[in-house]
């Protein structure tokens, strides 16, 4: 509440005064500006559909980075086209390419006495776009068809690697470099659906290498990078 009043304060100082007033490239922050919730990313090999809980009385605006591992280029979108329905479920889909590393975050904004109040800005896990012939295999039903996630990356050596399936069994985990020499492999157990796992991959020199679940069906890989 005393954030609110202070708010409503400045801008009827502003009114009084002009000279008074806040720069106009100023963001004012504040907690009565809904901050978006539940961020996740839906992948495809050339698209990501970013979803948040929201408001439909706010506005958003949607950014999002990429970078290629190979070309090591970057891609940047501001203010991507977004909708949210009645209930506040919001959407944003970008167009992205297989194997880039994609960040994006979403921020709120409010108008308030013909204020603009922000929201903080809120950033969804980083994560590695799917290569196109690992979503062709992912769309057949077995305890492989979901998506892959590695984080962080790029990685100084500890690596999560999430997954979620829609059977129960065994995975696993082999990680390969760029010429497709094996590097390491585990074994784990695989549950119905969420799957977190922890990696330490601190022996091992920094560059390109991919990761790969597999079970007696078939396999998918992951590209990731370490660096320090």
């Amino acid at each position: 509440m005393k954030t609110f009043l202070l708010i409503i304060q400045l801008f009827a100082l502003c009114s009084a005064a002009f000279s008074q007033c806040p720069p106009s490239a100023m963001k004012i922050q504040s907690p009565i500006c809904d901050t978006p919730r539940n961020l996740k990313a839906v992948l495809t090999c050339t698209t990501a559909k970013l979803n948040w809980k929201g408001n439909n009385e706010q506005t958003y605006i949607v950014n999002a980075t990429g970078t290629d591992a190979d070309s090591n280029t970057i891609f940047e979108i501001k203010e991507a086209k977004y909708s949210c329905d009645e209930n506040g479920n919001c959407a944003a889909t970008i167009s992205v390419k297989q194997g880039v590393i994609l960040n994006w975050n979403v921020q709120a904004i409010c108008n308030i006495n013909s204020a603009q109040i922000y929201s903080p800005v809120v950033q969804d896990k980083q994560t590695t776009i799917p290569a196109c012939n690992a979503v062709a295999q992912n769309a057949k039903k077995d305890n492989l068809n979901g998506a892959i996630r590695v984080y962080p990356n790029p990685t100084t050596g500890k690596l999560t690697v999430e997954y979620n399936s829609n059977d129960a069994g065994n995975i696993h985990l082999i990680i390969y470099n760029l010429t497709g020499k094996k590097i390491l492999s585990t074994t784990s157990t695989l549950i119905k659906g969420n799957n977190s796992y922890q990696l330490n991959l601190a022996n091992l020199s920094q560059g390109t290498y991919y990761i790969e679940l597999s079970n007696t069906i078939q396999s998918n890989r992951v590209k990731f990078v370490i660096q320090r």
